[in-house]
C-alpha cells in the first residue's frame, strides 16, 4: 500500500512539476457595451464627419468630436498568454488575443472573432546592450500608441512578423520589427465584398503583401525637459515583377513627452508619410491601384492628461493635419486636381469626481476637414465640413483616476454640423449607415448607457 502511495505522489509531483512551467497566467482584455436611442427614436445613434481627413484612418472616433457617448457597438478583445519559465536566465512566453465585434442591436448576436496576436517572446536572451531586450516571433498588435478620448492611435502597426525591442544603446532603447503585410480582401457572410456585420478574411492577392521596416528610438532622456522618441516605418513591396515599385513608401514620426505644471503629462507628435506608407506605420496595400507618388500627408498631435487637486481631472486632444489621395479631388482615378484635405480636430473630457467612484465626466469636441468634393458630389470648389459634439455624462468607476475600469455611465450628446456635413451611422465601428432620419437635418441629440472595461 506504501508503493501505490509513493507511486501516486510521484505522477502528482510530475504533472505540477510540468505546472510550473506555465505557472504565471496573463489574462487581460477590454470591453465596452451599451445602449441608447435619440430625440427621433430607434436604436442608438452615432455621428461622424463627412470627408476623410488626416486624423482618421476611417474609423476613430476623433471624426466624431470624442468617443464618449459616440460608440454605438459592443467590441471586445480577450488576451490569454502564458509565462513558460526561465532557462539560462532567458523569460520565455505565449501570447494570443481574440477579438469580437457585434451591432449592439439585438439579444443574440452572431460575430467572427479575429485572431489578432499570436506570438512567442523571449525576454533577457543576452547581455550588455540586450540584457533586458525582448526578441518576438508571430503576429502582434506592435507597441501601438493611442489617444483614449479619440479612440486614434498614432501608430498602429499590426500583423505578422518578428523583432527585437529595448536595446540598450545608451541614449535610448532601439527596436527593429518586420512587418508582413498582405491585402486581407475582406468578404462577408453574404459574399458581398466589404460587408461589416460577419467579415471573413480570404487569401486575397499575395502578390500585394509588403514588407514594413519599423525602427524605433525611444526613451531618450531630456532631463527637466523630458524624453524624446523617434521613428521610420520603410514599405518595399514584395512583387515588384507585378507591381513594380508602386507599393513602395514610408512614413516616420517622432514624440516628445513632458510632464508640465506638476499635474499634466503632454506628448506632442509629429508625423509625415508618402507613397505606400499611411501616418500611422502601417502599408497601404491597396496602393497598386492609384498613383502612389500622389499620396502624401502630414500631421500634428498633441494629447495630454491632466490632474488637479483630488477632485479633477481629464484629458486633452488637438490634432492638425493635411492628406491627399488621388480621389479626394476627383470622382475619376489618378487626377491631381484640388487632392489635398486639411484637418483640425479638438476635444476636451474633464471629470469631476464627488466621491471615490462618483464622477461627472463632459466631454466637448469639434472636428473639421477642408477640401474639394468633400462629399465626393463633384464639387471642386473649396468647403469646409464640421461636427461639433457635447456629451454630458455622470459615471460610477473603480476609483477616482480618469482611467480607473470598469465605468458605468449614463450620457446625453448633443451634435450640429453643417448642411451635409456629417453622417449618422451605428454599429461596428459606426459602420452602418442610418439612413433617411437625418439627412435634412443639422442637429441631433442621443441618449443612453455604456459601460467600459479593461484589465
Amino acid at each position: 500500500m506504501t508503493k501505490k502511495i509513493k507511486l501516486v505522489a510521484a505522477i502528482v509531483m510530475a504533472f505540477a512539476a510540468q505546472g510550473v512551467m506555465a505557472a504565471t497566467v496573463d489574462f487581460g482584455g477590454y470591453l465596452r457595451s451599451g445602449s441608447g436611442s435619440s430625440t427621433k427614436g430607434g436604436t442608438d445613434v452615432c455621428f461622424r464627419l463627412n470627408g476623410d481627413s488626416a486624423l482618421d484612418p476611417g474609423y476613430a472616433a476623433v471624426d466624431g468630436a470624442g468617443r464618449l457617448g459616440n460608440q454605438c457597438d459592443t467590441y471586445g478583445e480577450i488576451k490569454l498568454g502564458a509565462m513558460m519559465g526561465e532557462s539560462d536566465g532567458t523569460k520565455f512566453g505565449v501570447h494570443t488575443l481574440i477579438a469580437f465585434g457585434t451591432q449592439q442591436v439585438a439579444d443574440y448576436e452572431q460575430t467572427i472573432p479575429a485572431f489578432r496576436e499570436a506570438y512567442g517572446s523571449a525576454e533577457g536572451f543576452g547581455s550588455g546592450a540586450f540584457a533586458k531586450s525582448t526578441m518576438w516571433v508571430g503576429k502582434r498588435y506592435y507597441n501601438r500608441k493611442d489617444v483614449h478620448i479619440v479612440d486614434l492611435f498614432t501608430l498602429e502597426v499590426a500583423g505578422p512578423g518578428a523583432g527585437i525591442e529595448n536595446i540598450d544603446v545608451g541614449v535610448g532603447k532601439f527596436s527593429y520589427a518586420l512587418m508582413k503585410l498582405g491585402n486581407a480582401n475582406y468578404q462577408g457572410l453574404t459574399g458581398d465584398p466589404g460587408q461589416q456585420i460577419g467579415r471573413v478574411t480570404l487569401a486575397g492577392d499575395p502578390g500585394q503583401q509588403e514588407t514594413n521596416h519599423d525602427l524605433r528610438l525611444e526613451g531618450i532622456d531630456l532631463g527637466k525637459a523630458g524624453s524624446l522618441g523617434f521613428g521610420t516605418n520603410i514599405i518595399r513591396s514584395n512583387n515588384t515583377a507585378l507591381y513594380g515599385n508602386q507599393l513602395n513608401g514610408y512614413s516616420a514620426w517622432a514624440t516628445h513627452s513632458i510632464v508640465m505644471f506638476g499635474g499634466v503629462q503632454n506628448g506632442l507628435t509629429l508625423q509625415t508619410a508618402h507613397g505606400a506608407g499611411s501616418l500611422n506605420g502601417e502599408g497601404l496595400t491597396w496602393a497598386n491601384s492609384t498613383n502612389p507618388g500622389v499620396h502624401s500627408g502630414w500631421r500634428v498631435i498633441d494629447a495630454a492628461n491632466f490632474e488637479f487637486g483630488d477632485k479633477v481631472n481629464g484629458a486633452a486632444f488637438l490634432g492638425y493635419g493635411k492628406e491627399n489621395y488621388p480621389w479626394f479631388g476627383t470622382t475619376s482615378c489618378c487626377l491631381s486636381k484640388g487632392t489635398d484635405r486639411t484637418t483640425t480636430s479638438l476635444v476636451v473630457r474633464p471629470v469631476y469626481h464627488f466621491t471615490e467612484n462618483l464622477g461627472l465626466a463632459v466631454e466637448a469636441g469639434t472636428t473639421r476637414v477642408r477640401g474639394s468634393n468633400l462629399n465626393y458630389d463633384g464639387n471642386f470648389a473649396y468647403t469646409t465640413n464640421h461636427l461639433n459634439k457635447l456629451t454630458i455624462s455622470p459615471q460610477l468607476s473603480m476609483g477616482s483616476g480618469f482611467y480607473a475600469r470598469p465605468v458605468l455611465r449614463a450620457y446625453a450628446s448633443f451634435y450640429n454640423w453643417n448642411k451635409g456635413g456629417a453622417h449618422a451611422c451605428t454599429g461596428r465601428d459606426c459602420q452602418t449607415a442610418v439612413a433617411g432620419t437625418f439627412d435634412n437635418v443639422t442637429s441631433a441629440r442621443t441618449y443612453g448607457v455604456q459601460m467600459e472595461a479593461w484589465w
